[in-house]
């Protein structure tokens, strides 16, 4: 997408919305075996409804089927909310302490 400091794939993109309103996105790259989240944002209102966690799980398989082993995303000290998000996917906080590790690959 032309414009962003970092490039992105659509196809491992999501953005949501809430009675046609913008209400969050999720931006995301796949390298190597990673698919890396570049950007997670929601709408404040929204924040409580679930629609990050949907929009990083409805993205998964798509970049599984392109290579990709891992989803990976930075949470702040400044980022609660994905702080809890990481929690709630059962990622790994990786040595760095701000970036978490979610696994696509299916345990079973």
């Amino acid at each position: 997408i032309a414009g962003l400091p970092v490039a992105i794939d659509p196809r491992y993109s999501r953005i949501a919305f809430d009675g046609g309103k913008l209400v969050g996105i999720a931006l995301c790259k796949v390298v190597g075996d990673a698919m890396k989240v570049v950007a997670l944002a929601v709408e404040p209102k929204s924040r409580l409804s679930g629609v990050q966690m949907q929009m990083l799980v409805a993205v998964g398989p798509e970049a599984f089927n392109s290579g990709a082993r891992v989803q990976r995303f930075e949470a702040g000290r400044r980022q609660p909310d994905t702080q809890r998000l990481a929690q709630r996917l059962d990622a790994t906080l990786l040595e760095s302490r701000i970036c978490f590790e979610k696994s696509l690959v299916d345990p079973n």
